[in-house]
């Protein structure tokens, strides 16, 4: 059974009228003072306590904040630095490449001019740029000896998504490039001009740029940078390499400290360059400069990143008292700092505070109410009563004090870090209470400071597989659109809305010869990276079966048994798979357990093309594929998608469905393009979603057999 607990009022009581015999008046003047001197004492102790809690709590949260932001600006430095060592390495080795050319240029097949001349409006193709004063068929045997490099920029610009181009300039006035961006126009570019030339002329070493605007057009760029030479000692070019600041703001904009926090770049000149706060106006740059700041606190750590040295501070940036650390990178003369706000940080200790205080004016407004009861009561008990009155007035005041001043040892415990300390009040009154509730509060003071730091991590780690996941499925798919613009006899078109949670889907579409048109719609199983790797070795096998000449049935039986090889973790993908034959409008198709594609006969509605079902790609092997036919006619359409469409979802948790999809494909079939086409029905993908998060990646493609 339960103990109820009695009350300060009560204990009071009791013993009042313990002693009721005794004189009223000594009774009045001793009991009155000395609980008024009770009072005094429990308000000091209070405030003492809540004073002292709130101050230490928050000590705490700070020196806890100010170690992580600490890691967290040393760790982008390490990152960021990881990457551009990457690409050093790359400038270096193409260096050694030019000199040894030039050192010995009998031992390298010079190339044709006309070759570079004529390739440059391909993805990935070297081409030659020239300044307006340079005489092509003058410099054409330099040019030849240079473009033994093109492999190699090829090669680095190929198979690093962090390099956007990669070039030799040279002296004579050329540049040989392989550039990530098709059909620049730019022809006439003199390198000796170009800021990371001269650079590398004067330093005569690897040298890192500012952020500038790229002379292609491509947005903000850095560039690294080199000298090479020929035997001789004489100096002969630069070699470069570009990189969009696309990957540093990755890591740096892209990371989230709290609410208020987040993280920026400080270059040697002491610019802000890298910030969620960054504004270009025109085509110039703004950019803070911390050295002209009126912050003494903020110049003087700015003077210190620039001496590349680590540190931490407080300081009031933007009006904002903020929590503010930075670390040194080591490839580029810049440092990465982080900043939140201090309100933020002591926010926890604010509370915890506000509660400790309302708890502590409840006890006294309970001490007072009982002291004017007291004063009330005993004003009617006998003068005699006033010396028993006192004794009993100072036991009454140890009793009460006596727990307070232990819950003051056991906060000054906590004043020094001990976060396992335990609390044990037992008076059963509002002082137990208090005491239940600061124990209560260090308990999550200290789970929120680890939950803090874990959260922070595993957030961070999320957000980069999931990125580089969306990288890898965009990358791989075709986006070039009119597809094959001198083919009339057909029209295809594609597109993927990725959800936030990288899936596996993806499209594709090629000419097997000149008169046979392949084209796939296809899902993989499994979310992030893994999905995304399965997607790209599928996506390969089957058109390097497709091109290989095999029918439609072992297409995707060899596929499926290559899928099947090591496939330990027992992913899958759902595959439609037709082929065209253009010259009789012949379709030839398979299915591997994906949704089937819906056919138009031209100006008619749309019906659901037969297909079998199936088995999936990867899950067991020697499965066998049965193909079917279609006989096309021109103004026919073939529309394939994937279960992001039919299973989006609305607010209700309804599914948009297969009948709904037909329905609206019946309603725009008078819709002539087929890009407007796709995006209709996106659109009413969308308004039937309303503002549910989309769960799917959303694939679509149609193809249209073309009146010649």
């Amino acid at each position: 059974m339960k103990t109820r607990k009695r009350s300060i009022k009560e204990k009071i009581l009791f013993m009042v009228l313990s002693v009721s015999l005794l004189s009223l008046v000594v009774i009045i003047l001793t009991a009155v003072f000395g609980m008024i001197n009770m009072r005094d004492h429990i308000i000091q102790s209070n405030s003492n306590l809540g004073q002292t809690a709130a101050r230490d709590s928050q000590d705490a949260l700070e020196t806890q904040t100010v170690s992580q932001l600490s890691e967290i600006s040393k760790s982008k430095a390490q990152l960021s630095d990881e990457k551009l060592g990457r690409l050093e390495k790359y400038v270096q080795f193409m260096t050694m490449q030019c000199e040894d050319i030039y050192s010995d240029p009998e031992g390298y097949i010079p190339f044709t001019v006309d070759s570079l001349l004529s390739s440059g409006k391909g993805i990935l193709v070297p081409h030659l740029l020239y300044s307006d004063d340079t005489t092509l068929e003058a410099i054409a045997g330099e040019i030849g000896l240079v473009s033994n490099t093109t492999d190699i920029l090829y090669s680095i610009v190929e198979n690093d998504s962090d390099v956007m181009g990669a070039y030799v300039g040279t002296e004579s006035g050329f540049i040989v490039l392989a550039d990530r961006e098709p059909g620049n126009s730019i022809r006439t570019l003199d390198p000796r001009k170009r800021t990371w030339y001269m650079l590398a002329k004067e330093k005569k070493s690897l040298v890192w740029t500012d952020i500038y605007d790229d002379a292609l057009g491509r947005g903000l760029t850095i560039t690294c940078a080199a000298p090479f030479y020929d035997a001789a000692g004489n100096f002969k070019g630069v070699v470069a390499l570009d990189s969009l600041l696309t990957t540093l703001n990755d890591i740096i904009v892209g990371t989230k400290i709290g609410a208020t926090g987040y993280a920026f770049v400080l270059n040697e000149k002491g610019d802000m360059i890298i910030s969620p706060t960054i504004e270009k106006s025109g085509d110039t740059i703004v950019r803070e400069n911390f050295l002209e700041s009126n912050n003494i606190i903020l110049k003087a750590a700015a003077e210190k990143m620039i001496a590349r040295k680590s540190g931490v501070a407080r300081l009031v940036y933007n009006g904002r008292d903020v929590f503010f650390a930075y670390s040194p990178m080591q490839n580029l003369p810049w440092s990465i700092a982080t900043m939140i706000d201090v309100s933020e940080v002591i926010q926890p200790a604010l509370q915890s505070k506000a509660s400790i205080i309302t708890l502590a004016s409840q006890a006294i407004g309970e001490v007072n109410k009982n002291i004017m009861t007291v004063s009330i009561f005993f004003g009617a008990v006998a003068i005699l009563s006033a010396a028993v009155i006192i004794i009993l007035s100072f036991l009454l005041s140890g009793r009460i004090t006596k727990p307070i001043a232990y819950l003051t040892g056991k906060v000054s415990k906590v004043v020094e870090g001990d976060f396992d300390v335990e609390i044990d009040v037992k008076t059963g009154d509002e002082i137990e209470e208090l005491a239940d509730s600061f124990g209560n509060m260090t308990v999550e003071i200290k789970k929120y400071i680890t939950n803090l730091a874990a959260e922070t991590a595993t957030k961070e780690r999320m957000n980069s597989e999931l990125a580089l996941a969306a990288q890898i499925q965009s990358g791989m798919l075709p986006t070039r659109f009119p597809a094959f613009p001198d083919r009339k006899e057909f029209d295809i078109y594609a597109s993927m809305h990725m959800a936030k949670v990288v899936g596996g889907d993806f499209y594709d579409y090629f000419l097997i010869g000149d008169d046979r048109l392949a084209f796939v719609m296809a899902d993989v199983s499994g979310k992030g990276i893994p999905a995304a790797l399965f997607m790209m070795v599928s996506k390969n096998i089957i058109k390097n079966n497709a091109l290989a000449g095999y029918e439609i049935g072992d297409i995707l039986y060899r596929a499926n048994n290559s899928l099947c090889e090591n496939n330990e973790s027992n992913m899958f993908v759902t595959l439609f798979l037709g082929i065209i034959d253009l010259k009789n409008g012949l379709l030839s198709y398979a299915n591997a357990g994906h949704n089937p594609p819906l056919v138009q006969r031209a100006g008619s509605n749309y019906e659901w093309l037969p297909v079998n079902s199936g088995f999936v790609l990867g899950g067991m092997e020697n499965i066998s594929f049965k193909p079917k036919e279609l006989q096309l006619s021109k103004g026919d359409r073939i529309f394939c998608y994937t279960d992001g469409v039919t299973e989006a979802m609305n607010e209700k948790d309804e599914l948009y469905s297969e009948e709904r999809l037909i329905k609206t494909l019946d309603e725009k079939k008078d819709i002539s393009g087929l890009q407007d086409l796709i995006r209709a029905i996106k659109a009413d993908v969308d308004v039937f979603a309303g503002g549910a998060e989309q769960a799917d990646d959303i694939t679509m493609l149609v193809v249209e057999l073309k009146e010649t």
